[in-house]
């Protein structure tokens, strides 16, 4: 029997939306794969952290000296307010808030160069996993900065090193997190240890053997990969909070939200490997959702706290020579990395051996133009010039 035009009609489009569901199975099918590969698992859970032997974990020097902390809701305002900025001198207030708290600064000094850490974080729960004593850390870790600042202005420059060396290994506890809060926490502290450390290296007061600790002052924590990881679980507990539906009548939209959700997230997270302004030129802005949008941004500041850090490696490594030779290198060919494009705007240092200069080329342009928080991470560092000072004018 010949089958009527429309049934035949019917047919042919019964055929071809299952070869395009299929198709589109077997799209999100790849996605996930290409997702797993390169970001990790699409379970929240993976993304708990394993745990570090307790001799070498820096998080429980830094939970124990939050365990004695002693700052009023008010003084932990004036500490955030002088955070905001830090060029300000501090009062008395503050100085006697250092003072109060030398016990938790003492016992967070313990937790100094160790980059292993383990706060007991799981992420099972996704966007819900929290670190409960997370603003104590960021208070504990501007009163480390502070602290060092204090003690710069004094001439205390083993304390001072002492409390930058804390001050990193706690940002780097936090970075090497992928709970976007967390280790959005921890570029933040970063950025103001490195506000620090740039005052530091600006000072002719600092002598050689000081120097050789702050070289070490660096958080080593790569964060643009663990940026990747952090997008991962994000996109991980997206999916938890919307479970699968089944069905013909909602299967296929499953499957084109969560193959587009893959492919979004792998293209988010491989920004990591460019230059902040290649991809924020190429950005539209306007069209991000606000989940994106935070994501790009705690990226831009990763990448701008990167650039500052590869910035006062350098620097550092340009004193060592003027202490060794008397004078700063004619160039920065001995340090190749910093003759590359930084990881910020994309060019290489900039810098002036006749005045010690050295600089990300439009590096506090960009973080303005990006509206990032204030204030940005060092751009610039002037190195003194002059004859080293003796060590014996440093009071421990």
């Amino acid at each position: 029997m010949t089958r009527s035009p429309w049934v035949r009609l019917a047919l042919a489009l019964l055929a071809l939306t299952v070869l395009a569901l299929g198709a589109l199975r077997s799209a999100r099918v790849w996605a996930e794969r290409q997702f797993e590969k390169e970001l990790g698992s699409l379970e929240p859970a993976a993304y708990t952290r394993p745990a570090v032997k307790t001799d070498d974990n820096a998080a429980r020097y830094f939970l124990a000296a939050v365990g004695k902390l002693r700052v009023e809701e008010e003084e932990a305002k004036l500490l955030a307010a002088w955070a905001l900025h830090p060029e300000d001198p501090a009062d008395g207030r503050l100085s006697a808030l250092v003072a109060k708290n030398e016990p938790a600064l003492r016992l967070a000094k313990q937790g100094a160069g160790l980059f292993s850490s383990f706060y007991g974080l799981d992420y099972a729960s996704g966007f819900h996993a929290a670190l409960p004593d997370l603003p104590q850390l960021v208070t504990l870790g501007r009163l480390l900065g502070l602290e060092a600042r204090l003690a710069r202005e004094r001439g205390e420059t083993g304390r001072m090193v002492s409390a930058l060396s804390a001050l990193a290994s706690l940002a780097a506890s936090l970075e090497s997190e992928p709970g976007i809060t967390v280790f959005h926490a921890g570029v933040s502290l970063e950025r103001l240890q490195l506000a620090e450390l740039a005052l530091a290296l600006e000072d002719p007061r600092l002598p050689t053997a000081k120097l050789a600790q702050l070289r070490d002052a660096f958080s080593p924590v790569a964060l643009e990969e663990v940026f990747r990881r952090v997008v991962g679980l994000e996109e991980a507990s997206l999916r938890q909070e919307v479970p699968e539906k089944t069905g013909l009548a909602t299967f296929g939209a499953a499957d084109f939200w969560r193959f587009s959700g893959a492919q979004k997230a792998r293209k988010l997270a491989a920004l990591g490997a460019q230059p902040c302004a290649r991809w924020a030129a190429d950005t539209r802005w306007e069209e991000l959702g606000n989940h994106e949008a935070r994501l790009l941004l705690v990226l831009a500041q990763a990448q701008g706290v990167r650039a500052s850090r590869l910035l006062l490696q350098t620097a550092t490594l340009c004193l060592r020579h003027h202490g060794e030779h008397g004078s700063l290198p004619a160039s920065l060919g001995f340090f190749p990395e910093a003759l590359r494009e930084n990881p910020f705007t994309g060019k290489p240092l900039a810098y002036d051996a006749s005045t010690g200069s050295l600089a990300v080329p439009d590096g506090t342009a960009l973080w303005s133009t990006l509206r990032l928080p204030a204030p940005p991470p060092p751009f610039t560092v002037r190195l003194p010039l002059g004859a080293e000072k003796p060590a014996r004018r440093s009071r421990e």
